[in-house]
This record gives C-alpha cells, structure tokens and sequence, in this order.
C-alpha cells in the first residue's frame, strides 16, 4: 500500500468527500496563481544596496 493509501484507509466515506473537495479545491487556486504570473512588482532582482 503507498503512503497515500495507509493515510486515506482510516477515512471514512465522508472525510474522504471532503477531504478530495478540499485537495481539489486548493489545487485549482494553486493553478490560477501559477498562470496568472507574478505580482506587479515582484519580478526581477532584489534592490541592490544604495
């Protein structure tokens, strides 16, 4: 049994529902963020020191 299966066996049917709705959930969010690139203002380096 992987790792993930030994985690979900103790789930019962409806921890595994929500648990899947929030795993699904949070990687759509995740997804959005990654495609809609960085902030203004974030990219590039570091100031320097003045």
């Amino acid at each position: 049994m992987t790792s993930i299966g030994r985690i979900t066996a103790g789930l019962d049917p409806d921890e595994a529902r929500t648990v899947a709705t929030f795993l699904r959930d949070v990687t759509g969010a995740v997804r959005d963020f990654a495609a809609s690139g960085p902030p203004p203002g974030a990219g590039g380096d570091p100031p320097g020191p003045d």
